[in-house]
C-alpha cells in the first residue's frame, strides 16, 4: 500500500468504491466486469503508446529496450529505487 503513497484509509475507501462499482468482489479480486475494464484499459494504453515505437521501427525499438533494461538493472542494483516500487513479477 505504501508504494503508492496512499494511507490505509484511502486504500479502504477506494476498494469499497470499486466494490460498489462491481469491479472487485468481497475478497478483493477482480470481477468479470473488473477484468473486462482492465483489459480495455491495457488495450487503450497499448494503442496510445505505440506511435513512438512504430516510428523507431523494430530494430531501434529492440536496441532501446536493451539499453533501458541495462540502465534500470544498474540503477536497481545500486539501490536507486526501493524494492517495494516493483511489482510481484
Amino acid at each position: 500500500m505504501r508504494t503508492r503513497g496512499w494511507s490505509t484509509q484511502q486504500w479502504d475507501t477506494t476498494r469499497d468504491q470499486l466494490r460498489e462499482r462491481g469491479l472487485l468482489d468481497h475478497a478483493g479480486d477482480l470481477t468479470q466486469a473488473g477484468t473486462a475494464l482492465r483489459a480495455e484499459t491495457e488495450a487503450l494504453t497499448d494503442r496510445l503508446d505505440a506511435a513512438p515505437y512504430d516510428h523507431l521501427g523494430p530494430a531501434a525499438t529492440a536496441r532501446l529496450t536493451e539499453l533501458a533494461n541495462r540502465f534500470s538493472t544498474t540503477l536497481r542494483a545500486a539501490g536507486a529505487f526501493p524494492p517495494v516500487h516493483f511489482g510481484k513479477g
